[in-house]
């Protein structure tokens, strides 16, 4: 969740888009470090833009062996007491608001994950070769991010985005930066019509109220089972496409990939 969505002091009930990212986040960490994971070592992931930390402490219960470290340079010492104060693996996350703190400089990274933060920065292209001066070794990456440009909308504005990427996009924003791409593809397909609706609504009427986030799910327990499961079944009919050749498109878009020197 993004700080700007941070407004209840009691979040029980999470939105199904976060939860089942966070499902198809360890699919990938899963897929990706697979060789890395039989070899029972530790494999340290840092988190840029971790916010409330939710997506890295939900993490740290699947996966054992990785330690995560979360960088938010929005974070001040009110708001690391109180996201430190949420966490389940404490023992497992380290929280830093500054790229220069001692223990973050000394810690090889292998994993960075970039989970919806390039859209929030102006020159994002900038921010990856910057993060790649600051880990000056090969490492490996996971990116998420809204896909396509003509569905921004007005809860992109909320959210404080400057762009929404299609894959084609990506590669070449990752490209100037110096990475490399290994997969990229789409999910959320089943929501491409409905934010393609609420554009066009957008486009005729001016919105009545200021859009909201994630943090605003309200719903009954059954409903988010419901809404989860279809989320889920829709990444899952996705990879089994894209095994064949086919890449059908989503309202968000992800790529992993790998940095490296040589």
């Amino acid at each position: 969740m993004d700080l700007v969505e941070l407004k209840k002091e009691n979040i029980s009930e999470r939105h199904p888009w976060e939860t089942i990212r966070i499902k198809i986040v360890a699919d990938k960490i899963s897929d990706f470090l697979s060789q890395e994971l039989l070899q029972n070592k530790v494999i340290n992931v840092l988190d840029v833009g971790s916010g409330d930390a939710y997506v890295i402490d939900q993490l740290a219960s699947q996966f054992p062996q990785l330690r995560f470290h979360g960088i938010d340079i929005f974070y001040n010492e009110e708001l690391l007491t109180k996201v430190r104060s949420r966490l389940s693996h404490p023992n497992d996350i380290t929280l830093f608001s500054d790229w220069k703190d001692p223990e973050l400089v000394t810690t090889k990274i292998d994993l960075v994950l970039f989970l919806d933060v390039l859209e929030h920065i102006e020159d994002d292209i900038a921010m990856m070769k910057n993060v790649s001066e600051l880990l000056p070794y090969d490492f490996k990456f996971i990116i998420t991010v809204p896909a396509f440009q003509f569905l921004f909308a007005s809860h992109d504005e909320f959210l404080v985005h400057y762009r929404r990427y299609s894959n084609k996009l990506l590669k070449k924003h990752i490209d100037q930066a110096g990475w490399q791409e290994v997969q990229s593809g789409y999910f959320y397909s089943s929501l491409v019509l409905p934010r393609l609706l609420i554009k066009i609504k957008e486009f005729f009427f001016k919105p009545t109220k200021e859009a909201d986030g994630i943090s605003e799910w309200t719903h009954s327990p059954w409903i988010t089972k419901l809404v989860s499961s279809v989320f889920w079944f829709d990444y899952k009919m996705g990879k089994a496409a894209r095994s064949l050749g086919i890449k059908i498109p989503g309202l968000s878009n992800y790529m992993i990939g790998k940095r490296t020197l040589s």
